[in-house]
Protein backbone atom coordinates (compact mmCIF):
# COMPACT_ATOMS: atom_id res chain seq x y z
CA UNK A 1 0.00 0.00 0.00
CA UNK A 2 2.90 2.32 0.77
CA UNK A 3 4.30 1.86 -2.74
CA UNK A 4 0.96 2.77 -4.33
CA UNK A 5 0.75 5.97 -2.29
CA UNK A 6 4.35 6.79 -3.18
CA UNK A 7 3.82 6.35 -6.93
CA UNK A 8 0.57 8.39 -6.78
CA UNK A 9 2.42 11.32 -5.21
CA UNK A 10 5.15 11.13 -7.84
CA UNK A 11 2.71 11.03 -10.74
CA UNK A 12 0.93 14.18 -9.59
CA UNK A 13 4.20 16.11 -10.03
CA UNK A 14 4.45 15.33 -13.75
CA UNK A 15 3.65 18.25 -16.06
CA UNK A 16 1.15 16.85 -18.56
CA UNK A 17 1.02 20.07 -20.63
CA UNK A 18 4.77 19.92 -21.36
CA UNK A 19 4.40 16.32 -22.52
CA UNK A 20 1.60 17.27 -24.90
CA UNK A 21 4.07 19.56 -26.74
CA UNK A 22 6.51 16.69 -27.56
CA UNK A 23 7.60 13.15 -26.79
CA UNK A 24 11.07 13.96 -25.49
CA UNK A 25 10.08 14.61 -21.89
CA UNK A 26 12.61 13.00 -19.59
CA UNK A 27 11.46 10.21 -17.27
CA UNK A 28 10.77 11.27 -13.70
CA UNK A 29 12.76 9.53 -10.96
CA UNK A 30 12.42 10.22 -7.23
CA UNK A 31 13.34 8.60 -3.92
CA UNK A 32 10.62 7.78 -1.42
CA UNK A 33 12.37 9.66 1.40
CA UNK A 34 15.26 12.06 1.98
CA UNK A 35 17.65 9.90 4.06
CA UNK A 36 18.95 6.33 4.01
CA UNK A 37 21.17 4.20 6.25
CA UNK A 38 23.85 1.75 5.16
CA UNK A 39 22.21 -1.50 4.00
CA UNK A 40 18.68 -0.10 4.33
CA UNK A 41 16.30 -0.62 1.39
CA UNK A 42 14.87 2.55 -0.08
CA UNK A 43 12.18 2.87 -2.73
CA UNK A 44 12.90 4.76 -5.96
CA UNK A 45 10.06 5.57 -8.35
CA UNK A 46 10.57 5.87 -12.13
CA UNK A 47 7.71 7.11 -14.33
CA UNK A 48 7.52 7.94 -18.03
CA UNK A 49 4.79 9.39 -20.23
CA UNK A 50 5.08 8.55 -23.94
CA UNK A 51 3.09 8.28 -27.18
CA UNK A 52 1.20 5.06 -27.83
CA UNK A 53 3.32 4.26 -30.90
CA UNK A 54 6.55 4.02 -28.84
CA UNK A 55 7.99 0.79 -27.42
CA UNK A 56 9.44 1.47 -23.95
CA UNK A 57 11.64 -0.84 -21.83
CA UNK A 58 12.50 -0.04 -18.20
CA UNK A 59 15.84 -1.17 -16.64
CA UNK A 60 15.91 -4.60 -15.01
CA UNK A 61 18.16 -6.24 -12.41
CA UNK A 62 21.08 -6.23 -14.89
CA UNK A 63 21.33 -2.43 -14.88
CA UNK A 64 24.09 -0.75 -12.82
CA UNK A 65 22.36 1.41 -10.19
CA UNK A 66 25.64 2.52 -8.50
CA UNK A 67 26.06 3.64 -5.74
CA UNK A 68 23.00 1.47 -5.05
CA UNK A 69 22.44 -2.26 -5.45
CA UNK A 70 19.25 -3.71 -6.91
CA UNK A 71 16.99 -5.62 -4.50
CA UNK A 72 13.62 -5.93 -6.26
CA UNK A 73 11.12 -3.99 -8.36
CA UNK A 74 7.35 -3.58 -8.66
CA UNK A 75 5.70 -2.75 -11.98
CA UNK A 76 2.40 -0.93 -12.26
CA UNK A 77 -0.18 -1.52 -14.98
CA UNK A 78 0.22 0.76 -18.01
CA UNK A 79 -2.24 3.63 -17.86
CA UNK A 80 -3.82 5.29 -20.89
CA UNK A 81 -4.00 9.00 -20.12
CA UNK A 82 -5.76 10.02 -23.34
CA UNK A 83 -6.18 8.86 -26.93
CA UNK A 84 -2.44 9.17 -27.72
CA UNK A 85 -0.63 9.02 -24.37
CA UNK A 86 0.43 6.14 -22.11
CA UNK A 87 2.03 6.13 -18.67
CA UNK A 88 4.35 3.42 -17.28
CA UNK A 89 5.65 3.35 -13.71
CA UNK A 90 7.87 1.10 -11.62
CA UNK A 91 9.15 1.24 -8.04
CA UNK A 92 12.65 -0.11 -7.40
CA UNK A 93 13.87 -1.28 -4.00
CA UNK A 94 17.55 -0.35 -3.69
CA UNK A 95 20.21 -0.53 -0.97
CA UNK A 96 23.64 1.04 -0.66
CA UNK A 97 26.78 0.00 1.19
CA UNK A 98 28.89 2.97 0.09
CA UNK A 99 29.96 5.63 2.57
CA UNK A 100 29.13 9.10 1.33
CA UNK A 101 27.28 12.14 2.61
CA UNK A 102 24.93 12.37 -0.39
CA UNK A 103 23.94 9.69 -2.93
CA UNK A 104 22.85 10.67 -6.44
CA UNK A 105 20.94 8.55 -8.94
CA UNK A 106 19.38 8.87 -12.37
CA UNK A 107 17.89 5.95 -14.28
CA UNK A 108 17.11 5.70 -18.02
CA UNK A 109 14.33 4.16 -20.07
CA UNK A 110 15.04 2.58 -23.45
CA UNK A 111 12.96 3.42 -26.53
CA UNK A 112 12.95 0.80 -29.31
CA UNK A 113 12.91 2.70 -32.58
CA UNK A 114 13.95 1.80 -36.16
CA UNK A 115 15.93 -1.28 -35.15
CA UNK A 116 17.85 0.61 -32.46
CA UNK A 117 17.33 1.64 -28.86
CA UNK A 118 17.39 5.26 -27.66
CA UNK A 119 18.29 6.04 -24.05
CA UNK A 120 16.34 8.73 -22.17
CA UNK A 121 17.70 9.52 -18.70
CA UNK A 122 15.59 10.72 -15.82
CA UNK A 123 16.31 13.73 -13.67
CA UNK A 124 19.02 13.31 -11.01
CA UNK A 125 17.60 12.82 -7.51
CA UNK A 126 19.57 12.64 -4.28
CA UNK A 127 19.26 11.13 -0.82
CA UNK A 128 21.27 11.94 2.31
CA UNK A 129 23.32 9.44 4.30
CA UNK A 130 21.92 8.85 7.81
CA UNK A 131 24.50 7.67 10.33
CA UNK A 132 23.49 5.27 13.10
CA UNK A 133 26.33 6.56 15.33
CA UNK A 134 25.38 9.88 16.86
CA UNK A 135 28.57 10.39 18.88
CA UNK A 136 31.95 8.67 19.05
CA UNK A 137 32.86 8.02 22.71
CA UNK A 138 36.12 9.28 24.11
CA UNK A 139 38.86 6.64 24.42
CA UNK A 140 39.40 5.29 27.95
CA UNK A 141 42.18 6.86 29.99
CA UNK A 142 45.33 4.75 30.25
CA UNK A 143 46.93 4.20 33.64
CA UNK A 144 50.71 4.22 33.70
CA UNK A 145 52.47 1.26 35.35
CA UNK A 146 56.29 1.29 35.31
CA UNK A 147 56.81 -1.63 37.68
CA UNK A 148 59.28 -4.10 36.18
CA UNK A 149 57.94 -7.62 35.70
CA UNK A 150 60.31 -10.36 34.69
CA UNK A 151 58.93 -12.76 32.06
CA UNK A 152 60.60 -16.04 31.22
CA UNK A 153 60.92 -16.43 27.47
CA UNK A 154 60.57 -20.11 26.63
CA UNK A 155 59.59 -20.86 23.06
CA UNK A 156 60.64 -23.88 21.04
CA UNK A 157 61.23 -22.45 17.59
CA UNK A 158 62.23 -25.83 16.13
CA UNK A 159 58.84 -27.39 16.94
CA UNK A 160 57.09 -24.28 15.71
CA UNK A 161 58.83 -24.37 12.33
CA UNK A 162 58.15 -28.09 11.99
CA UNK A 163 54.43 -27.53 12.67
CA UNK A 164 54.26 -24.66 10.18
CA UNK A 165 56.00 -26.79 7.56
CA UNK A 166 53.56 -29.67 8.11
CA UNK A 167 50.56 -27.35 7.78
CA UNK A 168 51.89 -25.86 4.54
CA UNK A 169 52.57 -29.34 3.14
CA UNK A 170 49.02 -30.48 3.99
CA UNK A 171 47.54 -27.38 2.35
CA UNK A 172 49.55 -28.00 -0.81
CA UNK A 173 48.40 -31.62 -0.99
CA UNK A 174 44.76 -30.61 -0.47
CA UNK A 175 45.06 -27.92 -3.15
CA UNK A 176 46.49 -30.42 -5.65
CA UNK A 177 43.80 -33.03 -4.90
CA UNK A 178 40.72 -30.83 -4.53
CA UNK A 179 41.69 -27.54 -6.18
CA UNK A 180 40.82 -28.53 -9.75
CA UNK A 181 37.58 -30.17 -8.62
CA UNK A 182 36.56 -27.05 -6.70
CA UNK A 183 37.37 -24.87 -9.71
CA UNK A 184 35.20 -27.04 -11.97
CA UNK A 185 32.30 -26.90 -9.52
CA UNK A 186 32.49 -23.11 -9.31
CA UNK A 187 32.71 -22.82 -13.11
CA UNK A 188 29.66 -25.05 -13.64
CA UNK A 189 27.69 -23.17 -10.98
CA UNK A 190 28.40 -19.84 -12.67
CA UNK A 191 27.41 -21.17 -16.09
CA UNK A 192 24.08 -22.48 -14.73
CA UNK A 193 23.37 -19.25 -12.90
CA UNK A 194 24.11 -17.19 -16.03
CA UNK A 195 21.76 -19.39 -18.06
CA UNK A 196 18.95 -19.07 -15.50
CA UNK A 197 19.27 -15.30 -15.68
CA UNK A 198 19.25 -15.36 -19.49
CA UNK A 199 16.26 -17.72 -19.62
CA UNK A 200 14.19 -15.52 -17.31
CA UNK A 201 14.82 -12.40 -19.40
CA UNK A 202 14.38 -14.25 -22.71
CA UNK A 203 11.02 -15.78 -21.77
CA UNK A 204 9.76 -12.45 -20.45
CA UNK A 205 10.40 -10.79 -23.82
CA UNK A 206 8.93 -13.76 -25.70
CA UNK A 207 5.72 -13.27 -23.72
CA UNK A 208 5.74 -9.61 -24.71
CA UNK A 209 6.31 -10.62 -28.34
CA UNK A 210 3.25 -12.88 -28.26
CA UNK A 211 1.13 -9.81 -27.59
CA UNK A 212 3.04 -7.43 -29.87
CA UNK A 213 5.07 -9.08 -32.67
CA UNK A 214 6.87 -5.90 -33.71
CA UNK A 215 10.13 -5.87 -35.61
CA UNK A 216 11.85 -3.86 -32.87
CA UNK A 217 10.94 -6.36 -30.16
CA UNK A 218 12.01 -9.30 -32.34
CA UNK A 219 15.40 -7.67 -32.91
CA UNK A 220 15.75 -7.09 -29.17
CA UNK A 221 15.02 -10.78 -28.43
CA UNK A 222 17.63 -11.83 -31.00
CA UNK A 223 20.14 -9.45 -29.38
CA UNK A 224 19.50 -11.03 -25.93
CA UNK A 225 20.20 -14.50 -27.37
CA UNK A 226 23.39 -13.36 -29.13
CA UNK A 227 24.60 -11.65 -25.96
CA UNK A 228 24.20 -14.86 -23.93
CA UNK A 229 25.95 -16.99 -26.56
CA UNK A 230 28.77 -14.45 -26.69
CA UNK A 231 29.41 -14.85 -22.95
CA UNK A 232 29.02 -18.65 -23.07
CA UNK A 233 31.42 -19.32 -25.96
CA UNK A 234 33.71 -16.29 -25.57
CA UNK A 235 33.03 -15.34 -29.21
CA UNK A 236 31.88 -11.92 -30.56
CA UNK A 237 28.52 -13.39 -31.60
CA UNK A 238 26.74 -10.02 -31.41
CA UNK A 239 28.94 -8.77 -34.27
CA UNK A 240 28.52 -11.86 -36.47
CA UNK A 241 26.05 -12.29 -39.33
CA UNK A 242 23.77 -15.32 -39.59
CA UNK A 243 26.17 -16.88 -42.12
CA UNK A 244 29.15 -16.44 -39.78
CA UNK A 245 27.22 -17.92 -36.83
CA UNK A 246 26.23 -20.92 -38.92
CA UNK A 247 29.90 -21.43 -39.87
CA UNK A 248 30.95 -21.47 -36.21
CA UNK A 249 28.33 -23.88 -34.86
CA UNK A 250 27.67 -26.10 -37.90
CA UNK A 251 24.09 -26.78 -36.78
CA UNK A 252 21.45 -27.08 -39.51
CA UNK A 253 18.45 -26.42 -37.20
CA UNK A 254 20.10 -23.29 -35.81
CA UNK A 255 21.01 -22.09 -39.29
CA UNK A 256 17.43 -22.60 -40.51
CA UNK A 257 15.92 -20.75 -37.52
CA UNK A 258 18.27 -17.76 -37.90
CA UNK A 259 17.57 -17.51 -41.63
CA UNK A 260 13.81 -17.61 -41.06
CA UNK A 261 14.08 -14.86 -38.42
CA UNK A 262 16.15 -12.75 -40.83
CA UNK A 263 13.45 -13.18 -43.50
CA UNK A 264 10.86 -11.85 -41.06
CA UNK A 265 13.00 -8.93 -39.86
CA UNK A 266 14.68 -7.75 -43.05
CA UNK A 267 12.70 -9.27 -45.90
CA UNK A 268 9.23 -8.16 -44.79
CA UNK A 269 8.07 -11.77 -45.18
CA UNK A 270 5.26 -12.77 -42.87
CA UNK A 271 5.92 -15.72 -40.58
CA UNK A 272 3.44 -17.31 -38.18
CA UNK A 273 6.01 -19.37 -36.33
CA UNK A 274 8.31 -16.73 -34.87
CA UNK A 275 7.76 -18.00 -31.31
CA UNK A 276 8.77 -21.49 -32.46
CA UNK A 277 11.91 -20.10 -34.14
CA UNK A 278 12.89 -18.16 -31.02
CA UNK A 279 12.19 -21.31 -28.99
CA UNK A 280 14.65 -23.19 -31.22
CA UNK A 281 17.33 -20.60 -30.37
CA UNK A 282 16.68 -21.12 -26.66
CA UNK A 283 16.87 -24.93 -27.06
CA UNK A 284 20.19 -24.58 -28.86
CA UNK A 285 21.51 -22.39 -26.02
CA UNK A 286 20.55 -25.08 -23.48
CA UNK A 287 22.23 -27.82 -25.55
CA UNK A 288 25.34 -25.68 -25.85
CA UNK A 289 25.33 -25.09 -22.06
CA UNK A 290 25.09 -28.83 -21.36
CA UNK A 291 28.00 -29.43 -23.73
CA UNK A 292 30.07 -26.82 -21.89
CA UNK A 293 29.21 -28.46 -18.55
CA UNK A 294 30.33 -31.86 -19.83
CA UNK A 295 33.59 -30.36 -21.06
CA UNK A 296 34.15 -28.71 -17.67
CA UNK A 297 33.54 -31.96 -15.81
CA UNK A 298 36.02 -33.96 -17.91
CA UNK A 299 38.42 -31.20 -18.90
Amino acid sequence: MRNYLFILIILTTLNFDSFAQGSNLSPLGQFEKDTVMIGEEIQYSLSYRYPMDQKVIFPDSDYNYFPFEFAKKEFFTTQQLDSVTLLDSVVYSLATFELDSVYYLRVPVFILEDGDSLTYYSNTDSVLFKSVVSKIPDPPALKSNTTFEKVDLQFNYIYFLIAVGCIILILIILAVIFGKRAYRSILIYRMKRRYDKFEKEYLKHLEMFSADDSKQLAEHILTIWKGYMEKLDKQPITKFTTKEIATIYQNSDLNHSLKEIDRKLYGNIQSNNMNLLFGNLKDFSLDRLNQKIREAKHG
